[in-house]
């Protein structure tokens, strides 16, 4: 939308203006790369410039609607939205990619092959980590948890990708249920001698985009995750009927605890 190539930034369109919030690693770049653009650089961080968050809510009339594309924001960034946006009485729709409206020619997700990570690197088996996540869902009551980060997605099923560089990981969700687990995953990527072992292991393998209608069949459960690795819109689809347990501290970030044998 912007021509801007950072890693980094956040940008907001109205229907008379175009502003992108980037901080000082990329002030140069996003100069050169937005000129003749008709978006502003905002620099954040530096004296009077707000925040986008400040920003969208004064442009916005009141009442008004601003749209995200669910996907892409987690549960707990939404509701910090809209707590902030609340005495204006701002609304957040969560429901359309308009951007992915606008390129038809979109790369898809990558298409990279994930690895199995054998025990003697990992130190624990899939089926031990599994046991200890279960154990901890049973002391909070849970019928199922899920996971929405990468890296914890990748230790807990002993697993390596190659979709973003420089990190390990592959696109991914887990599902893990009293005696089920559902990896959602481009099966496109995993080859046919893991697979096996994953279907072997009780490990169902289904594609990426169907952690969505997955959310929507969790009637009457009690539901673990972490709002901040979530997405807003996958939590949006859960049933009234689903109960949810929030925890900040995810118990699968064991994998930032090294064992003897990963030492």
């Amino acid at each position: 939308m912007s021509s801007f190539t950072g890693s980094a930034g956040v940008l907001a369109v109205t229907k008379d203006q175009a502003c992108l919030w980037t901080d000082g690693r990329y002030f140069l770049q996003a100069g050169a790369q937005l000129k003749d653009s008709g978006i502003t650089l905002m620099r954040m961080g530096e004296p009077g410039v707000p925040t986008w968050l400040t920003w969208t809510a004064e442009v916005t009339p009141e009442h008004g609607c601003v749209g995200i594309d669910g996907r892409t924001l987690s549960t707990a960034q939404a509701r910090n939205m809209k707590r902030q946006w609340e005495k204006k009485g701002l609304r957040l729709d969560c429901r359309e990619d308009l951007v992915g409206q606008l390129w038809p020619d979109r790369p898809p997700l990558p298409a990279t092959p994930v690895f199995d990570l054998p025990v003697c690197y990992a130190g624990k088996s899939r089926g031990e980590k599994l046991a200890e996540l279960r154990g901890h869902m049973a002391r909070q009551g849970a019928d199922a948890y899920l996971i929405g980060s990468l890296e914890s997605c990748a230790w807990l099923l002993n697993y390596r990708g190659q979709d973003i560089a420089g990190t390990p990981v592959a696109y991914a969700y887990v599902l893990v249920g009293r005696d089920n687990v559902q990896l959602f995953m481009e099966p496109v990527k995993v080859p046919a001698e893991l697979l096996t072992v994953w279907q072997a292991e009780g490990i169902q393998l289904r594609p990426y985009h169907e952690a969505a209608e997955a959310m929507q069949t969790l009637d009457n459960a009690v539901l673990l995750y972490d709002p901040a690795s979530i997405s807003v819109m996958l939590t949006e689809l859960l049933p009234e009927t689903c109960q949810t347990i929030e925890e900040r501290e995810f118990p699968v970030l064991q994998w930032a605890l090294k064992n003897e044998t990963e030492q």
